[in-house]
């Protein structure tokens, strides 16, 4: 019987000691800022259409590819809006940011790169990563790797409710 008890309080020492951003808020998103003002964003006051956040950091060439092609991609899908979502320090990622996708919103999350890739896209966490926020500011849809206008015609039907 006492050695039950102490499993039991060996297991519950072990799952309080890991990191919460891995147990309990795994694929939330993360403290998100306005890239230029630095203002909290609030997901749940977004446009009333759909959003493509476009994860990015300047030391991932795909990612640098990619914001580079966003602004033809966003002409290809009507009736989404685009954010770019920097995973490095504000002052590095105004620098970095590509004038062809200076069009979009443009955010930086708050936290370590990891740390933020892990609690986007668990358990991948990798780059070039893109989600889908629904018209409520609720993820609809993510995908790791380039993208495109079909992929986000795609998701369509499931992030516009």
């Amino acid at each position: 019987m006492c050695n039950r008890f102490v499993m039991i309080a060996l297991l519950l020492n072990y799952l309080f000691s890991l990191p919460t951003a891995r147990v309990a808020l795994a694929g939330d998103l993360p403290v998100m800022a306005d890239l230029n003002s630095g203002a909290l964003v609030r997901t749940d006051s977004l446009s009333p259409r759909p959003h493509v956040v476009v994860v990015w950091m300047e030391s991932c060439a795909p990612c640098m590819e990619e914001l580079r092609h966003l602004r033809e991609i966003a002409d290809r899908t009507p009736g989404w809006d685009f954010v770019t979502l920097a995973l490095d320090a504000p002052a590095d990622a105004r620098v970095a940011l590509p004038a062809e996708a200076a069009f979009a919103e443009a955010w930086v999350a708050e936290g370590k790169p990891g740390d933020v890739l892990a609690r986007l896209n668990p358990p991948l966490g990798a780059l070039p990563m893109t989600i889908a926020l629904s018209p409520r500011g609720r993820v609809c849809a993510r995908r790791v790797g380039l993208l495109g206008s079909d992929i986000i015609n795609g998701w369509t039907a499931q992030c516009s409710k």
